[in-house]
């Protein structure tokens, strides 16, 4: 897979891609790996269209951004339940409704639609005190 060099406006740094690059290349044959790498191919394949790209604003609730967040993170509906005090059938639901929000086919592409716009930035991926 060919990967650009982030472009200097994106809001996600690019010492920041370098390092999910990395952690996808220790890991290719995991779930985690895969959902990385689809991360990372829809971030690419949108980069194109950031420079013609009006920011939108966020159409998704807090939960929907929390539950897309956890996605962001590579986490499961169930461990981002557990993480947000919610059920994992509630964190599907969240998460299907950001997609049809978010007009994206995959939770990969609306990962980076909510990327790509600055909706989910590094800090959101790894908060302080987290050991990911």
């Amino acid at each position: 897979m060919t990967v650009e060099t982030a472009a200097p406006t994106l809001p996600l740094a690019s010492s920041r891609v370098s390092a999910i690059r990395a952690r996808a290349a220790r890991t290719p044959g995991t779930p985690e790996g895969r959902a990385i790498r689809d991360l990372l191919g829809e971030v690419n394949r949108l980069r194109a269209a950031l420079a013609r790209a009006v920011k939108q604003p966020n159409p998704l609730t807090a939960g929907e951004m929390a539950a897309l967040i956890g996605a962001a993170r590579a986490e499961s509906a169930q461990q981002t339940g557990q993480r947000l005090g919610a059920s994992h059938h509630t964190i599907r639901t969240q998460r299907q409704h950001a997609l049809r929000r978010l007009k994206a086919n995959t939770l990969a592409q609306a990962v980076a639609i909510a990327c790509v716009n600055g909706w989910i930035t590094h800090e959101d991926l790894n908060p302080k005190g987290d050991q990911r």
